[in-house]
């Protein structure tokens, strides 16, 4: 990795204190119920829903996944201050590495948590990542919301930061990879179906 310029260090410590400040609301926020995973798993998480699943999943020693670019990197610094452990990727850069160490991670019995429309979308559209993973790890997948009412940035995602002391709703269930018959849905079938069930796990809150 090339060394940084001053600038883009000037850069990168502006945007972790940014992210400082977005996070600082998570202290007093309330939730409808805090679920617990078995390890290993895959958890799979909308990218706006950040903030409330961070402290939600907070103190577990979970892995997960942020972008080799400013922002990653910003947000990265935070969440680790969670006891989260980060590895660094995207679709176009550093992805096979990022795979492969969360696939030995889960092998290990350490669980994962995925942001599965990030990092540039389309917004809350689940990609195949979580279902990979899952498959190839032999772990369960679960589906995460945690929803409230907040500030909404003008973003991909319209990133949620929830009001302080607000109530966060939350929503879990595993999602079953295969068929009543006991079949493997296919992959498109597969993250087609998490995703809408996803969309609708909010609605029911």
């Amino acid at each position: 990795m090339k060394p940084l310029r001053p600038s883009q260090k000037i850069a990168r410590s502006a945007l972790t204190s940014v992210f400082e400040l977005m996070f600082k609301v998570r202290h007093g926020l309330r939730f409808s119920q805090k679920p617990e995973f078995p390890d290993p798993c895959v958890i799979a998480v909308f990218h706006d829903e950040m903030i409330p699943a961070a402290q939600l999943c907070k103190g577990n020693g979970y892995l997960a996944i942020a972008s080799r670019n400013h922002f990653g990197y910003s947000v990265a610094q935070v969440i680790k201050r969670l006891d989260f452990d980060m590895v660094y990727g995207s679709p176009s850069k550093g992805g096979s590495e990022a795979l492969f160490d969360m696939l030995a991670a889960l092998k290990e019995g350490r669980s994962v948590m995925l942001t599965v429309d990030g990092s540039r979308g389309p917004r809350r559209e689940l990609k195949p990542g979580a279902v990979i993973m899952a498959r190839k790890a032999g772990v369960p997948l679960y589906l995460l919301r945690a929803t409230g009412n907040g500030w909404r940035l003008n973003s991909w995602d319209r990133f949620l930061i929830p009001f302080p002391f607000s109530r966060i709703e939350v929503r879990s269930e595993e999602f079953p990879l295969r068929d009543e018959q006991g079949k493997r849905l296919d992959l498109r079938s597969a993250t087609a179906a998490a995703s809408e069930r996803m969309r609708q796990m909010a609605e029911e809150s």
